[in-house]
C-alpha cells in the first residue's frame, strides 16, 4: 500500500481493508468475500456530509500514481438534444454521445426521463437569455468557472430514480417523480438528469409521465407568484379577490385553478374567444380586454386582494389602483436578466435596483400596493402539494399530438412552433417517446393552434 493510498484508508469504517486488482481499486466493504465495490463509489455513498470532495482529489490522485496500473472505466453515454453556442433553431444538435450526469453532493439524484417538456424559456435560452446572472450561479453553486456548453435545455420533466446520494431520504431508486430543474443545471432534453431532493416530489398517480410534464415549470412559477410573493395559502386564498391577467396562458390557467381550488374568487382578462375556456376552468368574472374596459369593469366588481400578472405593459400596471392597500401586484415581467446580459452584472443589478424602486414607489402612490417580482423557483414542497391537488381531481389537463423527442424532424418543428409563439403564454410537453402539445396563442382557442399547423404535421405523417 503506497504514501497515497494510505492517506485515503484513515477514511475507512472498522473492518474496511483495501484491495488492488490489476484493473481497477477496490474496497472489499465487509473485510471477506462479499462484492467489490469502485473506492470513489463507497467514499460517496459512506462517508459523512462534506468529505466527499477531498476523496474525489484523492480518487483523482490514486489513478495518477505510477504504483498502480489502472484505467478509468469508461462513462456512460445517453442522448441529448444540445446547443455549443447561443442562437437560434439550427443551433439545436442531437448527441448520442453525451455523458450521463454524475451525483456530485449528497442530495443529489440521478433520474430517468421518461418526459420533458418545452417552454418559451428555454426558447430565449437557447439564443442567451440571462446567461450573465445564470452563469454566475454555476459559478457560486459550485459548477465553477467555465464554459457552459455544450448545454442541454428543458427545465420540466417526469421520470424515475436510478440512483441516490447518501444524504437522500425521501427517494429511492424507483421512485416515479417529478420536478422542474434550477436554471443553472443542464436541462432535460435529455435521457438522464441530475437534480436535488429538495427539487422535486413523487408524481401524481393519476397522471401518466407525458401528462406530468407539462405541470411542473408552469405550477412552480405560479407558486412563487401566488403563495412565495403573493403571500396566499390555502388558509389565506379563501373568499379572497385575485386578478389573474392572461388567464388563457399556461400560468394564467394554472393559476386559476389553483385559486379555484383553494376557494378564492377569481377575476381574469382574455380575449374574447378564449372566455369559454377560463369560464370551464372556474373563473368567475371574466374580461375582454380587447373590446372592454379592464378599470371600468374592475370598479363594478370590487377591490381586489391580489394581482398576478404574467404579461407586463401599461394597461395591465393600470390595475394597481384597484388594490386594497398594502395587498400585492406581483409581476413575472422584471428587465433582471435581461438588464444583466446588456449591460454586465454589476451594470444591470444597479439598474433593476433602481426599476423595482421606482415600481415600489408607484405602488405605493397608487393606493399603499405592495409592487413585487416574482419569478421561477424550484420548490419540492410545492410540487408535493399540487400532486395532491391532481389526485383529487383539482385540475383539468389538455392533451393533444405527440411527437418523438429523438426524432429530429419532430423536436425542429417543436423548437419551430415555440419561436413563433414566443409571445404567447403556452406549453409543449416532450417526452422521450412522445411529445404532448398543450399550446394557445393569446385569444385563440387551443384547436385554432393546430388548425393553422395541420399542413406542417400533415407533412411528417402526422
Amino acid at each position: 500500500m503506497n504514501s497515497k493510498t494510505y492517506r485515503t484508508h484513515q477514511y475507512l469504517r472498522p473492518r474496511h481493508r483495501y484491495v488492488i486488482t490489476r484493473c481497477n481499486v477496490y474496497v472489499d466493504t465487509a473485510g471477506n468475500n462479499s462484492p467489490l465495490q469502485c473506492v470513489r463509489c463507497v467514499f460517496m455513498r459512506r462517508l459523512p456530509q462534506g468529505l466527499e470532495e477531498n476523496i474525489h482529489h484523492v480518487h483523482e490522485r490514486l489513478y495518477s500514481t505510477g504504483t498502480i496500473n489502472v484505467q478509468r472505466k469508461s462513462r456512460r453515454r445517453m442522448k441529448a438534444w444540445q446547443i455549443h453556442q447561443y442562437g437560434g433553431n439550427e443551433e439545436l444538435v442531437l448527441s448520442t454521445e453525451a455523458r450521463v450526469p454524475e451525483i456530485k453532493k449528497p442530495k443529489e439524484i440521478l433520474i430517468e426521463i421518461h418526459a420533458a417538456s418545452v417552454n418559451p424559456i428555454d426558447v430565449v435560452m437557447r439564443g442567451g437569455y440571462g446567461r450573465t446572472i445564470i452563469n454566475q450561479m454555476r459559478t457560486w453553486l459550485g459548477g465553477g468557472p467555465g464554459s457552459e456548453f455544450p448545454l442541454t435545455l428543458g427545465r420540466d420533466f417526469s421520470g424515475v430514480v436510478t440512483q441516490t446520494g447518501h444524504g437522500v431520504t425521501r427517494f429511492k431508486p424507483g421512485d416515479e417523480v417529478w420536478g422542474a430543474l434550477a436554471a443553472q443545471r443542464q436541462g432535460t432534453h435529455s435521457q438522464f438528469c441530475v437534480t436535488s431532493e429538495d427539487e422535486i416530489s413523487k408524481k401524481p398517480t393519476s397522471l401518466s409521465h407525458i401528462e406530468a410534464a407539462s405541470i411542473p415549470y408552469v405550477a412552480t412559477t405560479s407558486w412563487a407568484a401566488l403563495v412565495t410573493c403573493g403571500e396566499m395559502s390555502e388558509q389565506k386564498a379563501r373568499d379572497k379577490r385575485v386578478l389573474i391577467h392572461g388567464g388563457a396562458g399556461g400560468i394564467g390557467t394554472f393559476a386559476i385553478q389553483l385559486m379555484k381550488a383553494w376557494g378564492a374568487e377569481v377575476v381574469t382578462t382574455v380575449a374574447s374567444d378564449a372566455m369559454p375556456l377560463v369560464k370551464h376552468l372556474g373563473a368567475d368574472h371574466v374580461i375582454d380586454y380587447r373590446t372592454q374596459d379592464i378599470m371600468e369593469e374592475l370598479k363594478g366588481i370590487g377591490k381586489l386582494d391580489l394581482v398576478l400578472d404574467p404579461v407586463g405593459g401599461e394597461e395591465t400596471e393600470r390595475t394597481l389602483a384597484r388594490l386594497r392597500p398594502y395587498h400585492h401586484y406581483v409581476t413575472l415581467v422584471m428587465p433582471l436578466l435581461p438588464d444583466a446580459d446588456k449591460h454586465g452584472l454589476i451594470p444591470g443589478l444597479a439598474r433593476s435596483a433602481l426599476n423595482l424602486n421606482y415600481n415600489l414607489a408607484k405602488g405605493i402612490t397608487k393606493g399603499l400596493a405592495s409592487y413585487r417580482w416574482a419569478f421561477f423557483m424550484p420548490n419540492g414542497n410545492a410540487l408535493k402539494k399540487i400532486a395532491i391537488l391532481v389526485d383529487a381531481g383539482k385540475f383539468e389537463m389538455f392533451q393533444e399530438k405527440q411527437l418523438k423527442l429523438f426524432h429530429v424532424a419532430h423536436i425542429r418543428l417543436i423548437a419551430m412552433i415555440c419561436s413563433e409563439l414566443f409571445g404567447s403564454t403556452g406549453d409543449f410537453s416532450v417526452a422521450s417517446i412522445d411529445v404532448l402539445f398543450g399550446v394557445r396563442e393569446p385569444g385563440k382557442p387551443f384547436e385554432s393552434v393546430f388548425s393553422n399547423l395541420g399542413r406542417l404535421l400533415g407533412d411528417l405523417g402526422l
